[in-house]
């Protein structure tokens, strides 16, 4: 319970079922989220779920097992790999039904990689964060699509509106990342790992520095996932002479803050579930790029999906710097009134759509559907949820 998709998305149900009157029991391996899982009424059992030992799986299993006898719990959710190969043997052994949330593409390279994944899809019904996720997952399994909700990633519209920030907090932003009043900011949030593309962002800001485009700063929000990779990164920057340009401020508490400042905001990975960043940019007003992958197109309305009036973003070929360059370049040379009604065509798209309240409530359905199914009560006081450290 670090940071991320699947982790907020744990703690947004955890809360909704609080709020609906049942008990929420979330067993991770802990991390700087677990406190407000506790505020939010939920209870916290720290086990070793990142574990892919076969032996830690098994023990995993029997300890979560032992927590679904004593707690009476009627339903376990799993949101990752290795945590869910230890919730399906505790849903065998004790007749709970599994629900599972498939966040990502993970990668297939071979046979036991694939069967790793595949616990996944091996609950009674299986959660799709995108519709895209939903194709991947009845594509690579054969899954029964009657087995698969689609039910989209969505922002809290409360934390994540731009009349809730006051200029005091966008200030404190501001002095946080030692930034001069006039930059442009270009923000790129998420874990410092290879998947998300923060090395391409750099390769791009060295085009437009070297064309002459000024004024722009790159803000890479984040906490740092892989060393070697930071490494690298930090040697492109140095080698572009870019120093100036970059900022690596880590996870920053205050994201809506850190989103006001922003002139863009980027989401370039390769494989996405749904991602985050792109809707909770678009619900501030921040008009985005996006990679040109199924998950990009789905979170952000781009050319030539639609007409350029209705666009939200920019998308960009996913691994080609020149390409993201011309696309940065674009946004960053518009007027200021063209990249606010951009971003207002962003902010009422994910109010239509991503809204987490709707979110919650279809998560809550299928927990009711699942025990309906299996013979079971509808949640009335208990849940369980399931998750890791990042995987990929």
């Amino acid at each position: 319970m670090q940071a991320g998709g699947a982790e907020l998305g744990c703690l947004q149900i955890a809360e909704a079922l609080v709020r609906a009157g049942h008990r929420a029991l979330v067993a991770s391996e802990g991390g700087r989220m677990v406190p407000a899982l506790e505020d939010a009424g939920a209870r916290h059992v720290a086990l070793p779920l990142a574990s892919k030992n076969p032996l830690r799986l098994w023990r995993n299993a029997q300890a979560l097992a032992g927590i679904v006898r004593r707690e009476r719990v009627d339903i376990l959710h799993a949101r990752s790999r290795a945590p869910a190969w230890s919730a399906l043997g505790a849903a065998r052994s004790t007749g709970v039904p599994l629900v599972t949330t498939y966040h990502s593409e993970y990668s297939e390279r071979g046979r036991i990689k694939r069967l790793y994944n595949s616990v996944m899809v091996r609950g009674e019904k299986v959660i799709a964060v995108s519709d895209h996720m939903a194709g991947l997952i009845a594509a690579r399994y054969g899954t029964d699509p009657g087995r698969i909700a689609v039910i989209h990633r969505a922002v809290d519209l409360g934390r994540f509106d731009p009349a809730t920030v006051t200029p005091e907090r966008v200030a404190r932003m501001r002095q946080r990342l030692g930034l001069e009043s006039g930059q442009a900011v270009v923000l790129l949030a998420g874990r410092i790992t290879r998947r998300k593309a923060q090395a391409h962002l750099v390769e791009a800001a060295g085009l437009l520095e070297r064309r002459g485009v000024e004024g722009f700063t790159c803000v890479f929000a984040g906490e740092i996932e892989k060393r070697d990779y930071m490494a690298e990164i930090e040697a492109r920057v140095r080698a572009l002479g870019l120093g100036a340009r970059v900022r690596f401020p880590g996870n920053l508490a205050d994201m809506p803050a850190a989103y006001l400042l922003a002139e863009a905001s980027l989401n370039i990975s390769e494989a996405e579930g749904l991602p985050r960043v792109a809707l909770e940019s678009q619900a501030m007003g921040v008009p985005v790029i996006v990679s040109d992958t199924g998950p990009g197109r789905e979170a952000a309305l781009t050319e030539p999906d639609v007409p350029p009036e209705a666009a939200t973003g920019l998308r960009a070929p996913f691994g080609q710097p020149e390409a993201l360059a011309e696309a940065l370049g674009a946004l960053l040379s518009w007027s200021a009134e063209k990249r606010k009604a951009m971003g207002a065509r962003g902010a009422a798209h994910v109010r239509e759509r991503f809204a987490l309240d709707r979110m919650r409530r279809a998560t809550l359905e299928v927990y009711e559907q699942v025990l309906a199914g299996s013979g079971g009560r509808v949640p009335g006081s208990r849940g369980a949820e399931f998750r890791d450290s990042p995987e990929t």
